[in-house]
């Protein structure tokens, strides 16, 4: 890994409520007028949650995307691509490997992610990883698919040694060991359209396929394994229904 980078060359974004306005003009023009109301959008339940579990300090969003909803003006917003499934272009101002955080260990009073941990193919890596940059008390907060709400429903969830074993033969991001298994059950049912240009055998090294899919007690044991305690899970996520949410804290 390169020399530990330092966070406050971050350029961090000041005016928050100013960066969401221009966000949903970016994204839905002038139907953002009325579009940002509905529950789906604004989000206002999954920023809540941010808010309560990460009430202050400084935190790392990976796997930005092309949108997100933590408090920017305190979250560094990383990514590994510059851009995603369907072209869409990443928010991030910083661009990493989730297992190769250049920032120093302790750095983070929380790290939160959306979406990122099940296109990892060696998760527990990533993990370790997260907690190891989180101060003591700091917290992760995940909002993951869930296998029996996305598009993975077609698929079974991924048991423990199997997410362990992965971790011990220290499994690269381009495992093919589940493309067979995505592509058969979530590609071509037609799941995910925004997928249909790839090659069945680039979907891995792209980073948009699912290698893992979960529900909340799956994640329950992962931070568990991994020596987080879980402070908080929520099933489904009332704003983002194909999702639930769990919340781990590093303790002292």
């Amino acid at each position: 890994m390169n020399q530990a980078i330092k966070i406050e060359d971050y350029p961090f974004i000041n005016n928050e409520a100013l960066f969401i306005q221009k966000s949903y003009f970016r994204e839905y023009g002038i139907k953002a007028v009325y579009k940002q109301f509905r529950p789906g959008i604004g989000r206002a339940w999954s920023r809540n949650i941010i808010k309560l579990y990460a009430a202050d300090g400084t935190g790392l969003e990976i796997g930005v995307g092309e949108r997100t909803i933590a408090p920017v003006s305190r979250t560094i917003l990383s990514d590994a691509f510059e851009s995603h499934g369907a072209a869409d272009m990443s928010l991030a101002k910083v661009f990493f490997r989730a297992d190769e955080i250049p920032y120093a260990d302790g750095s983070f009073d929380f790290i939160f992610s959306e979406h990122t941990l099940e296109h990892l193919a060696n998760p527990l890596k990533a993990l370790f990883h997260w907690k190891e940059k989180l101060a003591d008390g700091g917290r992760i907060i995940l909002f993951l698919p869930h296998q029996q709400r996305c598009c993975d429903i077609y698929r079974e969830r991924t048991p423990l040694p199997h997410i362990v074993e992965d971790y011990k033969k220290n499994m690269p991001d381009d495992d093919q060991t589940h493309v067979n298994d995505f592509y058969e059950n979530v590609v071509l049912r037609g799941l995910t359209p925004h997928y249909d240009h790839y090659n069945k055998e680039d979907l891995a090294s792209s980073g948009n396929m699912h290698h893992h899919v979960w529900i909340t007690e799956d994640l329950a044991e992962l931070f568990q394994y991994v020596g987080l305690d879980v402070i908080f899970s929520e099933d489904c996520v009332p704003d983002r229904q194909d999702s639930f949410v769990i919340v781990g804290e590093k303790q002292n």
